[in-house]
């Protein structure tokens, strides 16, 4: 969907706008209950938003913790891949942000959609709105142990196939890995010589990857998240959705099924995946994209931090939990 520009007057009158909805709703006893969605960047997360979104006819606010497009956490100084605090620190600075994005009274206008009444109506009557992040793998856990929210429900595509896909997507053409941050940067020092060694695109989006991901390697996480796969989802959306509902106690509307087979509004391109050689192709379009070199590659990298590499290849997926 169209990003929402708008000059700096119109952005104070309409953050204002939205802060005073979500403050007054809480005024008045109006609680918001946010059902996050988290994933590293093209393995799902925006359509599963949207089917969430239009499905439950709530609010869907994009990327709250996208730094580029909001002045407070870059006041603040959080990062791109902003990691959490060591275990059993407090962060009150943390706790303050992420009250406020729960409930919504941080939001991201760039990333919330174009704006129409519809939308805005739902803003100001609903109780409940979909978060959809891909900048908040490294903090899940700590989030759910801050605050008492639904499971957040935490999408997995297969890294190789998701750097295909970012070296495809225009959002990556100038693309850098960017760990820098003010709050708890020594997170990232044992990763410093596999950054020093990456020296193509390719390495540092497999690295970062990586280093999103590291949750996943804790056997503990499904007790925090639900784990759900790009791969699951492609071949068989009805069933991930039926799961995602009953985690989170809600039912969607019986039409949000009827866009099961369309591409996300994030996604170039307007493939439709009718079929099951539909949905293979799709799943296995990655060989297409890199070289025998940059798998090699990726897979060096996957081996370095404990990921399984040749059983990710040959199921062409990362499925951790069975």
């Amino acid at each position: 969907m169209p990003r929402w520009k708008v000059s700096k007057v119109e952005w104070k009158l309409k953050t204002g706008f939205f802060k005073s909805i979500s403050v007054l709703k809480r005024f008045i006893g109006i609680s918001i209950t946010p059902y996050i969605i988290c994933g590293s960047g093209r393995s799902g997360t925006t359509w599963l938003a949207e089917m969430f979104s239009t499905g439950m006819d709530s609010p869907l606010i994009n990327e709250p913790l996208q730094i580029s497009d909001s002045k407070k956490l870059t006041r603040l100084g959080f990062g791109w891949n902003q990691p959490p605090p060591p275990e059993g620190e407090s962060w009150q600075m943390g706790e303050r942000i992420f009250t406020q994005i729960l409930d919504l009274r941080l939001i991201n206008l760039n990333k919330f959609s174009e704006k129409n009444f519809a939308e805005i109506k739902q803003f100001i009557f609903k109780n409940k709105a979909v978060l959809k992040f891909t900048r908040l793998n490294l903090l899940v856990k700590w989030v759910v142990n801050q605050f008492d929210i639904p499971k957040p429900v935490y999408i997995v595509r297969n890294p190789y196939a998701v750097v295909a896909s970012q070296l495809n997507h225009p959002a990556w053409s100038g693309y850098k890995l960017n760990l820098n941050t003010n709050w708890f940067q020594n997170y990232f020092d044992e990763y410093q010589p596999q950054i020093d060694e990456a020296n193509s695109k390719v390495k540092l989006l497999a690295l970062e990857w990586s280093i999103q991901n590291k949750n996943l390697l804790d056997g503990r996480l499904n007790e925090k998240v639900h784990v759900i796969y790009f791969e699951d989802l492609m071949q068989n959306p009805r069933k991930c959705l039926e799961e995602i509902q009953n985690v989170w106690n809600i039912r969607l509307h019986e039409t949000t099924y009827h866009n099961l087979n369309k591409p996300s509004g994030s996604t170039p391109g307007s493939d439709q995946f009718e079929t099951d050689e539909d949905k293979q192709h799709h799943l296995s379009k990655w060989k297409n994209v890199l070289t025998n070199e940059e798998i090699n590659d990726i897979s060096n990298i996957l081996k370095k931090n404990n990921y399984p590499a040749e059983q990710i290849l040959k199921d062409n997926m990362f499925r951790i939990f069975g």
